[in-house]
């Protein structure tokens, strides 16, 4: 029965989450078993928006910091393509 408590208790605050707010955030999909990374960017993690969003995977190109705009959510797609996040 505890178990059972926890796992709701940790579903409840999953599911109430405001990632508005959050600066940084991974999302799973068990259904294909793929893992989506987000990061706003505040004008000076640069250099951790680089390393969290390109994964060690070369293939993703990501932008200078004097094209990116502070406070703005930015994730890597599906194919592997650098975006932003529109909050509208």
């Amino acid at each position: 029965m505890d178990k059972f408590l926890i796992n709701r208790h940790s579903l409840d605050l999953a599911l109430n989450f405001d990632f508005s707010k959050s600066t940084k955030f991974e999302l799973y999909r068990r259904k294909d078993n793929r893992s989506f990374r987000f990061i706003r960017y505040d004008g000076k993690n640069y250099d951790e928006l680089y390393e969290f969003l390109q994964d060690k995977d070369n293939s993703v190109l990501i932008p200078p910091s004097k094209r990116l705009y502070p406070g703005k959510l930015y994730n890597v797609n599906g194919k592997n393509k650098f975006q932003a996040i529109s909050e509208g």
